[in-house]
C-alpha cells in the first residue's frame, strides 16, 4: 500500500467566504492523485 499525503489548510475572511481544499498526495512520488474542495 503507497503512503499517501493529505494535506488541508483553511482560508477564510469572517465567516464570509470560507473555504477548505483537501489534496491528496503521493508520498512517494509527490503527485497530486485527488482532489477535493
Amino acid at each position: 500500500a503507497d503512503v499517501v499525503e493529505i494535506e488541508t489548510w483553511c482560508q477564510g475572511e469572517g465567516k464570509i467566504g470560507t473555504r477548505r481544499d483537501w489534496i491528496l498526495k503521493d508520498f512517494a512520488t509527490d503527485t497530486v492523485i485527488g482532489r477535493a474542495t
